[in-house]
This record gives C-alpha cells, structure tokens and sequence, in this order.
C-alpha cells in the first residue's frame, strides 16, 4: 500500500508557470524522503519523468534540449540547473533584488 500512495503523492506534484524551479524539485525530494524505506524507491528515471511531465510548457525547450545534449547520463541535477537558468533569464533574481542570497 506505501508504493501505491508514493504514486498518489507524486500525481500531486505541480509547479506553476511563475514558481521557482526549486519549488518542483522540492516537491520531488520530499516524496523521496518520505518513502526511503520501500523496496520500490524513487529512482532518478521517476524523478526525471515527474520534472518532464509536472514543468510548465514553458521549460519544455530547455528540458528537450538538455534531455538530447546528456541522452542516457541525463540528471534530476542537469534539468534543475536548465530551469534555473531559464527562469533567471526570464524572471530575474528577485531575492538578490530583495538583498538576499
């Protein structure tokens, strides 16, 4: 039954077209906390899958770009860096613009 509610928990996960990338990261990492124990783990295929299916139409360009430039060594880490800096490059820095880091 644990298996069956990682995979409710993950049909949860959502990002919004002006959230952090980080925001959808997090979503991801804390399912991956959250069921550690399983047999059936959260592996970086279901992570990497949950980052494509759940990112804003948005990111799709950068993550089809990314996704073809590393093919099989593809990471969670590779698209988070590619939709960080889309949405920098979108959206600005705010919190750098605030004063914080």
């Amino acid at each position: 039954m644990a298996t069956v509610e990682m995979k409710r928990q993950m049909s949860k996960v959502k990002m919004r077209k002006y959230d952090k990338p980080s925001k959808l990261i997090e979503q991801i990492m804390a399912i991956e906390n959250q069921f550690r124990g399983l047999e059936k783990k959260l592996d970086e295929e279901d992570k990497i899958t949950l980052v494509l299916e759940k990112a804003p139409k948005y990111y799709s360009g950068i993550l089809a770009v990314t996704e073809q430039k590393k093919g099989d060594a593809l990471t969670m880490k590779d698209l988070e860096e590619a939709m960080s800096t889309q949405f920098r490059i979108r959206y600005g820095d705010n919190e750098k613009k605030r004063g914080r880091k």
